[in-house]
């Protein structure tokens, strides 16, 4: 999967931005924005154009099979 892995450090309030180019040219980009920290859990948001699939890692596998 992919070409490599980025690991970042983000603030709450703080987002990060992901241009993905296709064939044609065009750019779809993709925002992810860290809502909070509360404990062990961080809760962020993602906006993304309908046509893109967002998908939680431990329901990948039920949604590959579909």
């Amino acid at each position: 999967m992919g070409n490599g892995y980025l690991a970042l450090t983000r603030r709450t309030g703080e987002e990060l931005f992901l241009n993905i180019k296709d064939s044609n040219g065009s750019i779809t980009e993709i925002r992810i924005d860290l809502n909070g920290i509360k404990g062990r859990q961080v809760r962020i948001g993602i906006d993304a154009p309908k046509t893109v699939e967002v998908v939680r890692g431990e329901l990948l596998s039920e949604f590959e099979s579909v």
